[in-house]
């Protein structure tokens, strides 16, 4: 749909700024999609489960964010 938007948001989640986001999309009925960072996410289970609950697309960045080749 050309009317249509999609929000996408890396490397959280932040303990500082992710829950004060998922408040702004909520408050204004948004949904995006969330790739997070495996050790951010093993920090911060419940902004996680916040994310599915509120039924935002959650995906994975990478495991630890390390610099280097594949």
């Amino acid at each position: 749909d050309a009317s249509s938007i999609v929000l996408t948001f890396d490397d959280g989640p932040s303990p500082r700024y992710t829950a004060e986001l998922l408040d702004m999309l909520c408050a204004n009925n948004v949904r995006a999609t969330f790739f997070v960072v495996g050790v951010f996410a093993q920090d911060n289970p419940e902004l996680i489960k916040r994310m599915q609950h509120d039924g935002h697309t959650i995906g994975i960045h990478s495991f630890a964010h390390e610099n280097g080749l594949f």
